[in-house]
């Protein structure tokens, strides 16, 4: 039983790792548009199976992302 887990928790970091690389990539490169490219990022680890959709939820930052929004409404 521990031995399936370890190896599902093994391929979800690798599989999470080659994503962060790939839009780092695109960040560091400037290939895409970077929420694009964040979102499908975030999308295909969800796809992937590396993260349950049930739990996207929970990694979100809420009052980090109210204070991105609204200094980005203040700059605007």
């Amino acid at each position: 039983m521990f031995g399936t887990y370890t190896q599902a928790a093994v391929w979800q970091t690798a599989a999470a790792s080659f994503v962060f690389a790939a839009v780092a990539f695109g960040f560091v490169w400037e290939r895409w548009n970077r929420a694009y490219a964040a979102l499908a990022g975030a999308l295909l680890v969800a796809l992937l199976g590396a993260v349950k959709l049930s739990r996207l939820g929970v990694w979100i930052h809420w009052p980090t992302l109210a204070l991105v929004i609204g200094m980005t409404a203040i700059a605007g």
